[in-house]
């Protein structure tokens, strides 16, 4: 019966840690665009500065 118990637990584990995975590639990709688009608008604020 424990031994039941320790694999049910061991296979939530292991759920647990392929959605963390998913989860942080899902924010690595939003990190990286994020960081993308702040760029962009540190590339576009120079001009419009100039501009004025």
């Amino acid at each position: 019966m424990k031994l039941i118990n320790y694999l049910i637990y061991k296979h939530k584990q292991h759920k647990m840690r392929s959605d963390l995975k998913k989860k942080s590639t899902a924010s690595k990709i939003f990190y990286f665009f994020t960081s993308f688009a702040l760029i962009i608008n540190c590339i576009h604020i120079p001009p419009n500065n100039d501009n004025d």
